[in-house]
């Protein structure tokens, strides 16, 4: 299209197919557990920021989750605590193997985050060096037969 306004729309219009694709099967599969539900918002908050106090993650997440019995033993799978020092909060960190379960095209960030979170996984790759202890994110599955 000639027109700027209707190449944005046109984007977006993808996006929001894209997104309903793929989360279309995770509705449709058997019923998700809590758990997974968990992991799978705390890994794309982890991702967005370089530190977060629990908090700011608490915060971040539906109360249902917050208050699920297993959402601190989720966490601490998926994030590394950094103790407080001083006067600062403790806070959590992404792992490095976390980042395998991150997923760019999760519907629920918005273009910021996404560049936030796709620029700290950069930052990640370059400190382990060759890469190899840093999983890359996965390239977004395929879509569903039928549509």
């Amino acid at each position: 299209p000639r027109d700027p306004a209707t190449a944005v729309l046109l984007e977006d219009l993808c996006c929001t197919l894209v997104a309903v694709a793929r989360e279309r099967p995770l509705a449709a599969d058997a019923p998700a557990t809590a758990e997974a539900c968990i992991e799978r918002l705390l890994v794309h908050r982890l991702a967005c920021t370089a530190a977060a106090t629990h908090s700011e993650l608490v915060n971040s997440v539906p109360r249902r989750h917050v208050e699920h019995t297993e959402f601190d033993a989720v966490l601490a799978r998926l994030a590394v605590y950094n103790p407080p020092r001083g006067l600062q909060q403790g806070t959590y960190a992404i792992r490095a193997e976390t980042w395998a379960l991150f997923d760019p095209a999760y519907p629920y960030l918005s273009r910021a985050e996404l560049h936030r979170a796709l620029e700290r996984w950069q930052q990640t790759v370059r400190k382990a060096g060759d890469g190899s202890s840093v999983p890359p994110p996965p390239p977004p599955s395929p879509l569903p037969r039928g549509l």
